[in-house]
């Protein structure tokens, strides 16, 4: 009688017949359409000054030898750089960005030596200054914001 109920069993149903199986299937077929997003969502803009392109203007310049603190200067936008070059074989080079009344660095624009020059980014606003050690080196310096 043992023998008669294990050969009774009910065949296994395939993997497409069962209802879980198609029920995975469909979350995997959204995911994949959510994924591949197809459009896109475009803002419209509410003025005129939103309309316009933003451009790089001009902050302050400098340029010169050895050793200096800048004078603060004023970034009311959401990016700015600093563009430097140093004309020295043999010099060093490094642009240390600060806050007024702060001793903490905000970040550091060059490190250089030699001949080099470079573009350095910042994504915060607010009054800042330049301390410039340069050593054997000319130097130039930039400060522009995206407006």
């Amino acid at each position: 009688m043992e023998n008669q109920l294990q050969t009774q069993e009910k065949p296994k149903k395939s993997i497409w017949k069962k209802w879980w199986f198609w029920i995975i299937g469909v979350f995997v077929v959204i995911i994949i359409a959510l994924g591949r997003g197809g459009g896109s969502i475009t803002t419209i803009p509410t003025n005129q000054q939103e309309q316009q392109q933003l451009t790089w203007q001009t902050v302050k310049s400098w340029q010169g030898t050895g050793i200096k603190k800048t004078e603060p200067f004023k970034i009311t936008g959401k990016q700015w750089r600093i563009n430097w070059k140093s004309n020295g074989e043999y010099g060093i080079f490094q642009i240390y960005v600060y806050r007024p009344g702060d001793n903490l660095i905000v970040g550091v624009a060059a490190n250089a030596q030699g001949n080099a020059e470079d573009v350095s980014y910042f994504y915060k606003t607010g009054t800042f200054y330049l301390d410039v050690i340069a050593a054997n080196a000319n130097w130039s310096i930039t400060v522009e914001e995206l407006k």
